[in-house]
């Protein structure tokens, strides 16, 4: 697996949210980075080559990843009982 790309969360300093883009998919580690779970439900391709978090990340929980290939891929995670659930997850047209 290889990693292609690194996103914080805008408030990474109170909730400690890091994404990681793969060649396996998405990422996501609550804990600053020491520990990550996969976070691509729903992606096709898993080839991940670029992410971006919503600015406004702590109020709509929005991620963007961009696969090999050029499909657009976002998901909606919501609070959960010690993790986050998703509550959306969908895949757009090739840009």
């Amino acid at each position: 697996m290889v990693v292609t790309a690194l996103a914080v969360s805008p408030s990474s300093a109170n909730d400690r949210t890091v994404f990681a883009a793969t060649s396996a998919g998405v990422f996501v580690s609550r804990d600053a980075g020491e520990t990550f779970k996969p976070w691509s439900e729903g992606l096709q391709p898993r080839s991940v080559v670029a992410l971006a978090v919503s600015p406004n990340y702590a109020a709509d929980r929005l991620i963007y990843a961009l696969t090999l290939g050029g499909r657009v891929w976002h998901r909606v995670a919501e609070e959960g009982e010690g993790d986050y659930t998703t509550s959306a997850t969908r895949q757009t047209s090739r840009l």
